[in-house]
């Protein structure tokens, strides 16, 4: 039960996530590390959002099938997403005005939740 709704959590949040980058691309680039300093960025802000949209969707149909292998291979494979996002944002960080969670902490936030989602979700919790 605690799986099942780990993974709902998951998708929720990378729907969410990528939701706003699509509405506020500007408030997104921040939460993910990237400065903006020409507004044609911003296309690709939004395109994070719809790769985090649909991978959260993606995640939620992998749901419906029940299979616990199947979505914790899902989760596992987000998890690297999540893992290249943090190095990625690690190598190029440059000192910016943050509000907010800092963008390190998100992207690592999202490889444990991934991960962990996926192990409980193994175990039969």
């Amino acid at each position: 039960m605690i799986g099942w709704t780990l993974v709902a959590v998951v998708a929720a949040g990378l729907v969410a996530v990528g939701t706003v980058a699509l509405a506020a691309p500007r408030v997104a680039a921040e939460q993910y590390g990237i400065v903006v300093g020409d507004p044609r960025t911003l296309v690709f802000v939004r395109a994070l959002g719809i790769r985090d949209l649909v991978i959260g969707l993606l995640l939620g149909l992998l749901a419906v099938s029940r299979s616990r292998e199947l979505v914790a291979c899902g989760l596992y494979a987000s998890c690297l997403v999540a893992l290249v996002d943090f190095v990625l944002v690690t190598l190029h960080r440059t000192p910016v005005e943050r509000r907010g969670i800092p963008p390190l902490a998100l992207h690592a936030a999202g490889i444990v939740g991934f991960a962990l989602a996926g192990a409980v979700l193994q175990a039969g919790w």
